[in-house]
């Protein structure tokens, strides 16, 4: 991909690249602005817990969850072995982590273990780190690209099967599966009737339509759509979709009244109104209440 700049007399200039000093100045831009990028809080850097040192901790509110970033420069490496690594060692050392979590926000958290994870970021991915990554699998990848004119762009990578190549499971990564659960749409749809899944496709379809660069997050209670944050999340219910909107109550066009205010009471989203969809016939309708929450959310 080529950018370019618009200049003051209409003419555009190429956006060159440019080269980050090493792997620690881009750690150090991530972890400054971690909430802005990844939506994450951040707890430590160059955490030690022997005979491993992790380049980045963070914490994601959403699904109380932890988070492990590493930093790559070469693409000689496993994701596999070096992800579920990490991640065993987040799972045997779980007390080290949650004081280090409870220090940094001077309270008490509950963690959601089930939900760590592991980010890798690089320049690039080989063939076979791509392949390896599945769909099910507790790590991500992502993409950066720095560019004159302090431009810096990161892009997920996106699994390209559902399942990542045949790769021998070990004791460690046996271990982590056990405990952790990476949840997917199919979980959401499991034992659903055939009219709540064609109601949630349509409104998957409605949603992702708004923007190719919206993302779908999927947990344990929801799932979640967002830009640079959720703008909406969906809860498949026996008998209905129940939908969250992430805008205030007051500020919704909302003329066939079918959203309620929920900010005052416990609910799944983190949206604060939310309303249900029973029937295809109502998808119109609700896509045009989601579209309000999309557009507030890029503002």
């Amino acid at each position: 991909m080529v950018l370019f700049k618009l200049t003051n007399n209409g003419i555009v200039k190429t956006i060159n690249f440019s080269k980050l000093k090493n792997e620690k100045e881009l750690q150090s831009l991530v972890e400054k602005n971690l909430e802005e990028i990844f939506g994450l809080t951040f707890i430590d850097t160059e955490f030690v817990v022997h005979p491993f040192r992790i380049d980045t901790v963070a914490f994601d509110k959403e699904s109380k969850a932890l988070v492990i970033i590493e930093y790559k420069e070469s693409e000689d490496y496993s994701i596999i072995d070096q992800g579920y690594s990490y991640l065993n060692l987040l799972l045997n050392h779980k007390g080290d982590f949650q004081l280090a979590l409870e220090r940094k926000l001077g309270k008490q958290m509950n963690i959601d273990w089930t939900q760590s994870r592991i980010i890798f970021i690089a320049k690039s991915f080989n063939a076979y780190q791509i392949g390896a990554l599945s769909q099910n699998s507790p790590f991500e990848l992502w993409k950066y690209v720095s560019y004159e004119d302090a431009i810096i762009e990161f892009e997920q990578i996106k699994p390209m099967f559902a399942q990542g190549t045949s790769i021998p499971i070990n004791k460690i990564a046996q271990a982590v599966e056990k405990e952790i659960k990476v949840y997917t749409v199919d979980d959401h749809l499991k034992n659903r009737n055939q009219e709540i899944k064609e109601i949630f496709e349509k409104l998957q379809h409605a949603i992702l339509n708004l923007n190719p660069e919206i993302k779908e997050k999927v947990l344990g209670k929801y799932i979640a759509y967002e830009m640079k944050r959720n703008f909406t999340e969906l809860v498949i219910q026996a008998s209905a979709v129940e939908i969250y909107l992430d805008i205030p109550f007051p500020e919704l066009q909302d003329t066939a009244r079918t959203a309620q205010d929920c900010s005052t009471v416990g609910h799944w989203g983190t949206g604060d109104t939310r309303f249900k969809v029973h029937s295809v016939d109502e998808i119109p309708y609700a896509a045009g209440l989601i579209k309000q929450a999309y557009q507030r959310s890029l503002s």
